[in-house]
């Protein structure tokens, strides 16, 4: 399904990013779940920032977002996420 191709790609991107981390491995469907607490930013913090930048994701725990992805999302919403998550966890 490609909702699940864009999740396993965004979860890729995200592995690029310092202070983000995602297990690989636990990404078989179309949820990512992201570890962001060596960033220093909590996930209400985080999520607060991205969803200035149009981006929604939900708190999972106080270090930990899920991001989930549909039929609707596409390779350049996709692209636009990663961009979003990169300008929030450099401070810009």
């Amino acid at each position: 399904k490609e909702d699940q191709r864009r999740a396993r790609d965004f979860a890729l991107a995200l592995t690029r990013i310092k202070g983000v981390v995602v297990d690989m491995e636990s990404v078989q469907t179309n949820i990512v779940m992201a570890n962001i607490s060596a960033s220093g930013l909590s996930s209400d913090e985080c999520l607060g920032r991205l969803l200035k930048k149009g981006v929604r994701g939900h708190r999972f725990t106080p270090a930990t977002i899920r991001f989930t992805f549909h039929r609707l999302i596409t390779d350049e919403d996709v692209v636009n996420a990663v961009k979003a998550v990169q300008e929030v966890m450099s401070g810009t």
